[in-house]
């Protein structure tokens, strides 16, 4: 049961570093583009569309590590 809570722990730790990575690129390039052509065009759907990448690439990732370190794969 330990070794079920930390895998779930790690899924979720990874899926919001994905999300947060998605959305913290996102506004660096709204920043990068304000600067550039001095307009910002903040869109909801590109908000929604980060957070369902993060959300989705973090879970990929967490599950292979999770996966890895229960086959006793190396370096995991």
């Amino acid at each position: 049961m330990k070794l079920f809570i930390c895998s779930l722990f790690l899924m979720v730790v990874s899926m919001l570093s994905g999300i947060t990575i998605a959305e913290l690129s996102y506004f660096i390039l709204l920043i990068i583009k304000y600067l550039a052509y001095e307009e910002v065009d903040f869109r909801w759907s590109e908000v929604l569309r980060g957070l369902r990448i993060g959300c989705g690439g973090g879970g990929i990732l967490g599950f292979g590590i999770v996966l890895f370190r229960l086959l006793g794969i190396k370096g995991f």
